[in-house]
């Protein structure tokens, strides 16, 4: 029996790296051959202990016209020539590519997921160009996935998909789910890093995770931390991800600043939210918020704005606080509360677990997307 082709294509290698890994080892049998597609940069030793066949195309993250029609006709000429039964793709530049690629070479199942769109917070004729772009690859893609219902609903919304059945959502949501066994409290660890960092033992950590840039809601949340460093000194902020603003630049000459830890992308991420004490997501656009899933597992209480993507990972009152975008005295008071009780914060991040645990354990969630993609290119259709 000839193995089945399936090819992952992504305009990052990061993207891969965090949300495909599983499904890649899931998926790689006797019966199926994988192909990653994507821009390697320096990480490509990573991906070669995958066993996996390996494709270098230099795709840009920004619109390019040049680089990316060049990027579209390799990405072409290598289907051609590899001749997959499914292609997976996921995020825009990449799905955009592929759409067009594998519906021009008739490859009968292509695969989309989305996990987010970059439009939905802008205006004018950008917004339109990149909402249009989303429009190709659905009417392109033969199924499409989003990692969140609430991200489905936004697309029905904004009339991207015309009714519910166009637009699929895995088990309750989420690409990867979270290792629970990974991510959990951890007081030695808590004390380690908290050591190493130079953060007094008692204080309260206030934790974020992502891109630093303000369409996550950084400068609002720097600007609310300052406000609550006048009246509680014992309180330190920590921002985890690549620096796409310079918010050192931001911060310096500040009494506050002091308070702020920056750390670049980190590996061991777990580690740094077993040493926070809550977690916030102020972000003004979301697919869907995996950082806020692993702190719950990690049993932190999550504050987060409610915008759709957020809105699956978190229920208010029970393991979190949602405020409305712009209301930033409702995030500034729900974090002041945290900060106070400790019987609130431990309550919130206890049910948080047990959230976690019910709805996004990773098996669950890998074991759903293999069973999914299985019936697709062993029935050519799901039963």
């Amino acid at each position: 029996m000839n193995k089945r082709k399936i090819v992952f294509i992504s305009a990052s290698e990061i993207t891969i790296r965090s949300f495909l890994i599983d499904h890649i080892q899931k998926l790689n049998s006797k019966k199926v051959e994988i192909y990653l597609i994507t821009n390697f940069n320096l990480h490509e030793k990573f991906f070669k202990k995958l066993n996996v066949n390996l494709i270098n195309i230099k795709f840009k993250r920004n619109i390019s016209l040049f680089t990316d029609f060049y990027c579209l006709l390799i990405l072409t000429l290598w289907l051609l020539k590899i001749k997959p039964d499914m292609v997976i793709s996921i995020s825009p530049k990449g799905g955009l590519l592929s759409s067009i690629a594998s519906f021009f070479l008739k490859i009968k199942i292509r695969v989309h997921i989305f996990t987010g769109q970059v439009w939905a917070n802008k205006n004018g004729i950008f917004k339109r160009l990149l909402m249009f772009s989303d429009k190709i690859i659905i009417n392109l893609a033969t199924h499409v996935l989003a990692d969140s219902k609430s991200q489905k609903d936004f697309l029905l919304r904004n009339k991207l998909i015309k009714k519910q059945s166009q637009c699929l959502v895995v088990n309750n949501g989420s690409i990867c789910g979270v290792d629970t066994n990974k991510f959990k409290k951890n007081l030695s660890t808590k004390l380690n890093i908290r050591k190493k960092l130079n953060i007094e033992k008692n204080s309260i950590v206030l934790s974020y995770i992502g891109r630093l840039n303000s369409e996550k809601g950084i400068l609002n949340l720097l600007n609310i931390f300052k406000k609550i460093t006048i009246t509680k000194k014992n309180v330190y902020l920590l921002l985890i991800g690549p620096d796409e603003m310079n918010i050192q630049k931001i911060i310096n000459n500040h009494i506050y600043s002091k308070k702020i830890i920056i750390l670049n992308h980190q590996k061991n991420i777990e580690f740094f939210l077993q040493t926070s004490d809550i977690f916030c997501l102020p972000s003004e656009r979301e697919g869907f918020g995996l950082s806020v899933i692993e702190a719950s597992a990690c049993e932190l209480p999550v504050v987060c704005s409610d915008i759709y993507g957020l809105r699956d990972t978190l229920v208010h009152n029970i393991t979190g606080y949602k405020f409305r975008l712009g209301k930033n005295l409702e995030l500034y008071n729900y974090l002041i509360e945290l900060i106070q009780s400790k019987k609130k914060r431990i309550n919130l991040g206890f049910q948080g677990r047990m959230f976690v645990k019910n709805y996004y354990e990773k098996k669950k969630v890998i074991l759903a997307y293999s069973i999914f993609f299985k019936k697709l290119i062993f029935k050519d259709k799901i039963n």
